[in-house]
C-alpha cells in the first residue's frame, strides 16, 4: 500500500492564467468538449458517433505543467467491450510520450483475486458482467508511476459497437498528485452517504424516493512535518475551500480497486490542523465525493 495522491490544481480546467483548449475527433455542437470542464458531471460531452475517429480528443494546457500524475474521465458511457487510451506528451504530435497507458479494457479485473465467492459468475475473470456493469458509475482513473512533466493530453475511446451509437464523457481530471511522506492513521473511512427517504403508508408499505449514493472519506495524518502539512493541505484549504474540486486516489498501487477508492470530490469542511509536537502537524481531512 501506498500513500494517498490529492491531485489538485485541475490543468485541465480553465484557470486563471491559462485556458486549456481542445481540438480533435467530433463533437455535439450541443454537448462540446468544453463540457468537460464544467464541474457538474451530468453536463457531457458526447461525440457525434462511436467511431474512434469522432470518439477521441486532445488538450492542449497551455504550457508544460510538472509533476503530472493524475488522468481521469467521469460520468462515461463506455460499453463493457469499450476500450480507453490515454497518452501524455510535450510535443503536440505525440510523436513521442512521456506516459502512455496503452489500450485499456477498465470493465476488466474490477474485482480483486480474494474478494469473490466461488459462486460468482465473475469469479474466474474478475470482470463486470453486464449486470454489475448497470448503472455502475465507474471512474477512468490513470495514475502515472512517477510525476511526469507535459503539456499535451490524448484521450482515446475504441468502443465502436457501443449501443448508445455514441460515446459521452462528463468530467476531466489532469493533475498534479501530492502525496504526503506518511500513510494516514489508523481508522480511515471510506463508506457512502445518500440523501435517498423512505416513508410509510398508511397501509404499512413504503414509498422510497431513491437518489444518488456518494462516497465520503475522513482521513487523519497524525505527525507530517510542519512545512509539508502547510504548503500542501493548509494551501489546499486557502486555494479550494469547500467549493473546488480535486481527485482523491486512496491507494495508486490497488489496481483492482482503484475504481471504488478513487474519486472527484469536494472538501467537505475545512478542519484545523494541530501541532501536538514541535514542528509536526496533525491533518485531519474530510472529503465528499462530486456527483
Amino acid at each position: 500500500m501506498s500513500q494517498p495522491l490529492f491531485g489538485w490544481p485541475l490543468y485541465s480546467d480553465v484557470g486563471p492564467v491559462y485556458t486549456p483548449a481542445f481540438s480533435g475527433g467530433s463533437w455535439s455542437a450541443g454537448l462540446p468538449l468544453t463540457n468537460l470542464q464544467d464541474e457538474r458531471v451530468h453536463r457531457k460531452a458526447r461525440s457525434a458517433t462511436d467511431s474512434t475517429t469522432d470518439a477521441q480528443f486532445d488538450l492542449d494546457m497551455g504550457v508544460a505543467r510538472a509533476g503530472l500524475r493524475i488522468v481521469a474521465g467521469i460520468g462515461h458511457n463506455l460499453s463493457l467491450a469499450g476500450l480507453v487510451r490515454v497518452r501524455l506528451s510535450t510535443v503536440a504530435d505525440f510523436a513521442t510520450n512521456v506516459y502512455d497507458s496503452g489500450w485499456v479494457a477498465p470493465w476488466e479485473n474490477a474485482y480483486p483475486a480474494t474478494g469473490l465467492p466461488s459462486w460468482h459468475p465473475s469469479y474466474a475473470s474478475l470482470d463486470f458482467t453486464a449486470e454489475d456493469a448497470d448503472n455502475y458509475p465507474l471512474g477512468l482513473t490513470f495514475v502515472t508511476p512517477a510525476a511526469v512533466t507535459a503539456r499535451y493530453l490524448r484521450w482515446e475511446f475504441d468502443d465502436s459497437s457501443n449501443p448508445d451509437g455514441y460515446l459521452e464523457m462528463g468530467r476531466l481530471v489532469v493533475a498534479p498528485g501530492w502525496q504526503p511522506s506518511y500513510h494516514p492513521d489508523q481508522g480511515a473511512e471510506i463508506g457512502y452517504d445518500t440523501s435517498s427517504r423512505s416513508q410509510e403508508t398508511d397501509g404499512g408499505s413504503f414509498v422510497h424516493t431513491d437518489r444518488a449514493r456518494r462516497r465520503l472519506v475522513t482521513l487523519r495524518f497524525g505527525d507530517l512535518p510542519q512545512n509539508e502539512a502547510m504548503v500542501s493541505f493548509f494551501e489546499m484549504q486557502r486555494r479550494l475551500g469547500t467549493t473546488r474540486q480535486l481527485f482523491f486516489v486512496f491507494d495508486p498501487e490497488d489496481g483492482a480497486n482503484l475504481h471504488r477508492r478513487s474519486l472527484l470530490c469536494y472538501q467537505r469542511q475545512l478542519t484545523a490542523l494541530t501541532m501536538p509536537s514541535y514542528g509536526r502537524n496533525t491533518v485531519p481531512v474530510q472529503l465528499v465525493e462530486a456527483l
